[in-house]
């Protein structure tokens, strides 16, 4: 498994990636925050810090965002496959 370094601002890589998924696919969806933050029973500030990677969230919120998004819970972490060059 890789190390994961903390960025310049102290923000982990892979709370930054899961983030940008989420925000992705509620934007995709058409959701703002505060819907999406209804519908998987998340407070909106919880959320927004999700999707910046300034918090990691737990199993439980990914569960509530993968059922809100109607998503496998692995597509909110797994790693994207890397291109076969």
């Amino acid at each position: 498994m890789p190390v994961t370094v903390p960025t310049s601002d102290g923000l982990n890589p892979e709370d930054i990636r899961i983030g940008a998924t989420v925000k992705a696919l509620r934007e995709a969806r058409g959701f703002t925050q505060d819907q999406l933050a209804n519908a998987a029973l998340l407070s909106r500030p919880y959320l927004a810090n999700i999707e910046t990677g300034r918090k990691r969230p737990s199993m439980k919120a990914i569960a509530r965002l993968a059922a809100a998004l109607t998503v496998p819970q692995v597509a909110l972490i797994a790693q994207p496959a890397e291109a076969v060059a």
